[in-house]
């Protein structure tokens, strides 16, 4: 069967792209998917997923999330699923330079109610948290979590109840463009003819784009979260919010829906195949106890219920690739999302749609683009 689009990978990223094509008309599309959709070392899979405005001086960044956020919003409608907890956001820092008070400034400039406070002010808000080094402080009504799984859930649901297909357990091994159309080789032999192709493949590009003969500063990387179990209600949405210290790179959410407290440290890990099966690392779960220990002191009196692995896909810069591959007329390739890009699924959805079909995208891609690493790479 001939096909008009295929993603090639179906995590949120691939999902919601099927999502936006289907939305726009394009009426035979297929998620290939090399798992299942879910599948617990995907990087979409989780209980719950950061969204905050605050990204330093970004400002497209913080403009992205708020058109975002009005898309998941979207989505709840559409999909009837439980999918943003708006518990808001506390990021702090040691000062002034502070990444915290970089987002505080250009969030003003943008119309976010945030705030500073002091950290005895944090304090008295959130009991929770302690002074310890804090020096800046700000709070943030806007944003907080989504419920990640439920995400995916919904995007599959609409692709399906849309007339789109997914067919798990689908292994993409090369492509090869062929009288205008793009040939999808699947593993076992299988052949798929389609007129345009979205490369969504999460952590697994860093095999797929050298096995389609690009060369990228891309990496899959080690990541690892920890669960938490026994605290008390003060820890749920709303009485606690979203937490992000990004000088020492911190960040946590209130209890999930299991009743869990998650908290990691979001920076690059060792490059991984991400083929091979990873083990949790000890010293790691105690550097996140340590840190909740100085600035949540209650939280570290729970019980560390697991930590579960997981990937993200890097780059050098942690900015996002959007851009055409490089050769291959009809294809697009949505990666490098680096531990920061499930916010944006329903955007980055809509925008890569809006790539494949020759559209007005409705933020500028230069920032994405393949030549940032080399200009001979410019699609």
């Amino acid at each position: 069967m001939h096909y008009d689009a295929v993603l090639v990978g179906g995590g949120i990223m691939g999902l919601a792209t099927a999502y936006a094509l289907l939305k726009r008309g394009v009426k035979r599309v297929l998620v290939l998917e090399r798992y299942e959709v879910g599948h617990d070392r995907a990087a979409s899979t989780d209980n719950t997923k950061a969204i905050r405005y605050e990204y330093a001086e970004s400002e497209l960044y913080s403009r992205m999330v708020g058109r975002s956020i009005q898309m998941w919003r979207d989505l709840e409608a559409a999909s009837g699923a439980d999918l943003y907890a708006n518990c808001g956001v506390v990021s702090w820092g040691r000062g002034d330079s502070s990444y915290a008070h970089l987002s505080y400034k250009t969030l003003i400039k943008l119309g976010i109610p945030i705030r500073e406070v002091s950290p005895e002010e944090l304090c008295r808000l959130y009991p929770q948290f302690a002074v310890a080094d804090i020096g800046y402080v700000t709070i943030n009504p806007e944003g907080g979590f989504l419920r990640a799984s439920n995400c995916v859930a919904a995007f599959a649901s609409r692709v399906r109840e849309m007339g789109g297909e997914i067919r798990e357990h689908s292994h993409v091994t090369g492509l090869l463009e062929k009288g205008g159309q793009t040939q999808v080789y699947l593993e076992g032999g299988d052949v798929v003819t389609v007129s345009y192709v979205a490369l969504t493949a999460g952590a697994w590009g860093a095999k797929l784009f050298p096995q389609l003969g690009l060369t990228l500063p891309f990496t899959a990387n080690k990541q690892q979260v920890v669960y938490i179990s026994g605290l008390p209600g003060q820890f749920a949405p709303g009485p606690f919010p979203v937490f992000l210290n990004l000088d020492h790179d911190l960040y946590g959410f209130p209890l999930d829906a299991s009743g869990l407290f998650k908290a990691s440290v979001h920076r690059p890990g060792p490059v991984i195949d991400p083929n091979v099966v990873q083990t949790p690392d000890a010293d790691f779960t105690q550097l996140v106890m340590s840190l909740l220990a100085t600035y949540i002191p209650r939280a570290a009196q729970g019980t560390v219920e697991l930590s579960r692995m997981c990937m993200y896909a890097m780059t050098p810069d942690e900015d996002f690739i959007l851009d055409r591959f490089p050769s291959l007329e009809n294809v697009v390739m949505g990666a490098g999302f680096s531990g920061h890009g499930f916010k944006f699924a329903p955007l980055i959805g809509a925008l890569l749609a809006s790539l494949l079909l020759n559209e007005p995208t409705e933020f500028p891609l230069e920032p994405f683009l393949l030549s940032r690493f080399n200009p001979a790479l410019n699609a």
